[in-house]
């Protein structure tokens, strides 16, 4: 079943592999090398609990078998397949991990240029599109890991894609292929059951309730909950179901389970600082997508709008900095040091930090309040253009649901909704009509907030990378001289890598060492004594010079 596409949209999708495309698609990988280069993707070490992912592909290319850690939540049956392609090769190492990462975010990318196109964007448009998911700074520094987050952006960018394509043109090749790359998606994390269910409320709201199309709303969320509920099945029979499997949804019915006002307090705290990071990261496209949204609203409508936006503005931003909380508000990817799971490095000027969070709440009120001015407007856009903007939707918000809820939270669980909401940007940015090039001076807004966050996002990689070589050389040494692992506090990604499943409790990492004699750490650590300071080359401004990598021994050690 397909929708009638708009006669723009038939021909960008048409003529998706002219000069102009190729062009931008050089552009992007071109600057996608550039990033890797400054970066360096070399070193055997994880840096975040990709070492936990890592253990089902040294399993697979090593030993034939299917295993993996009981650290582990995720289905990651795909995302292990994935890196072993890789590691078949390069050979099993952490740097071919990284590898396939980085070549998945690139392809990752290149999709959601080509869903942009396929949508009747501009090829400068949809150029901002895929600059604006690639460079953002969860996507850059989790693509030099091997985690499943950017594989799992991008095989879900090139389902919705390919789905959206076929639902638009009736090509029966790019709807198998959509729904192939959906399942790649859900055996890689089970939240890859938005896909299905965002394509049911698509076709449920926009097309007349037929047996035929209630029936292709239907029958993929059935395949998929099958395919989830086998594959858990098998885990559980064969004795391969990680201890942490699924531990996000038992958390998240807990929590549902408990008193109605914690888990609406936490949900209204967790939409306010989406906001605040969706504003952030979204930003750059906040021109060009608010302005067809108020072009035709009142001059009286539009003050008194202004007023409202910075009001909230202001609100929100004086009452985190007077609670001294202002951005990063969540942990794991973004800290105050910059990108990093433990924040190393010295810490970011509190001032810019202030600057971001003024930045994100404005940008955030500004794009909401675009969207509800769309949404306003919704018959007034062609169907093709409201099943495809109600798809992307609908899966960001499917996405974001669980993390409402669950009590455990972490920044990166985010970067999924990207690719959706940025569709959203770029399609609401033509008000309902062709997306030509964008104005001028939105281009040149969207390149200076671009230029910026890509230079954020790559520096802080690649002072992150840095930090991780010392602080993995200075274990090594350690181990060399004869001392444990087990013996060294090397934070809980090192700790977990070397000691994971040896002894200790699964879900508390405090319990992966025996005893800390030694400390390796940026800071110094109180009852420890200093026996050997390692420099770190760091390139973020506030960062040149300062913080060593530390080599610390308990004072009561010999």
């Amino acid at each position: 079943m397909s929708l009638p596409a708009p006669p723009h949209t038939s021909a960008a999708a048409a003529d998706v592999r002219s000069s102009p495309d190729i062009i931008c698609l050089l552009i992007l990988g071109l600057s996608w090398l550039a990033a890797i280069a400054v970066v360096g993707p070399r070193g055997e070490f994880p840096i975040n609990d990709d070492w936990a992912y890592a253990v089902t592909v040294k399993a697979l290319v090593q030993d034939h078998r299917l295993v993996f850690s009981d650290w582990i939540a995720a289905n990651n049956l795909t995302s292990a397949l994935w890196g072993s392609l890789f590691a078949l090769v390069f050979g099993y190492s952490f740097e071919t991990l990284r590898l396939s990462t980085l070549v998945a975010g690139l392809l990752g990318g290149a999709a959601l240029y080509g869903w942009a196109r396929q949508s009747g964007a501009s090829p400068a448009r949809s150029l901002m599109a895929a600059f604006c998911l690639m460079f953002n700074p969860f996507y850059v520094q989790l693509s030099f890991s091997f985690m499943t987050d950017v594989p799992f952006t991008a095989a879900l960018t090139i389902a919705m894609a390919l789905i959206t394509r076929g639902a638009l043109g009736g090509h029966g090749g790019a709807t198998a292929g959509g729904w192939a790359a959906a399942l790649f998606a859900l055996l890689m994390r089970q939240v890859g059951m938005a896909i299905p269910l965002a394509h049911a409320v698509a076709n449920i709201v926009t097309r007349r309730p037929t047996w035929r199309s209630m029936a292709w709303a239907v029958l993929p969320v059935i395949a998929f909950v099958a395919v989830q509920r086998g594959y858990a099945r098998f885990l559980a029979e064969t004795g391969r179901m990680p201890e942490l499997f699924g531990t996000n949804s038992e958390l998240m019915l807990q929590r549902l389970a408990g008193p109605l006002s914690v888990t609406i307090e936490g949900a209204a705290a967790f939409l306010l600082y989406l906001l605040l990071y969706l504003g952030l990261f979204l930003g750059p496209l906040t021109v060009m997508f608010a302005a067809p949204a108020f072009r035709r609203l009142g001059p009286a409508i539009k003050l008194r709008l202004g007023a409202v936006l910075l009001g909230a503005t202001l609100l929100v931003t004086v009452t985190m900095l007077a609670l001294g909380h202002p951005m990063p508000v969540w942990s794991n990817t973004l800290t105050e040091s910059g990108l990093g799971v433990d924040g190393h490095g010295p810490r970011a000027p509190y001032l810019m930090w202030a600057a971001l969070t003024l930045v994100g709440c404005l940008s955030g009120w500004s794009l909401l309040a675009a969207l509800i001015v769309h949404c306003l407007r919704w018959r007034e856009w062609p169907p093709a253009m409201r099943w495809s903007m109600l798809f992307a939707g609908s899966t960001a918000l499917i996405i974001a649901a669980p993390i409402a809820i669950t009590p455990l939270r972490f920044d990166r669980y985010l970067l999924p909704m990207l690719p959706c909401l940025i569709m959203l940007a770029v399609m609401g940015a033509g008000g309902g009509g062709e997306l030509r090039r964008p104005a001028r001076a939105g281009e040149v807004v969207f390149w200076l907030a671009m230029a910026l966050t890509a230079a954020f996002s790559v520096l802080s990689t690649r002072d992150y990378m840095a930090s991780r070589r010392v602080h993995d050389a200075a274990v090594s040494a350690l181990i060399d001289q004869g001392i444990p692992s087990e013996r060294i506090d090397a934070g809980w990604v090192l700790n977990g890598y070397r000691n994971f499943g040896r002894f200790g409790i699964t879900r508390d990492p405090e319990t992966w060492l025996l005893t800390p004699d030694y400390v390796v750490a940026s800071r110094p650590a109180p009852g420890y004594d200093i026996i050997e300071s390692r420099p770190v080359q760091r390139w973020l401004p506030w960062a040149v010079g300062r913080t060593p990598i530390l080599v610390m021994r308990k004072r009561s050690v010999p």
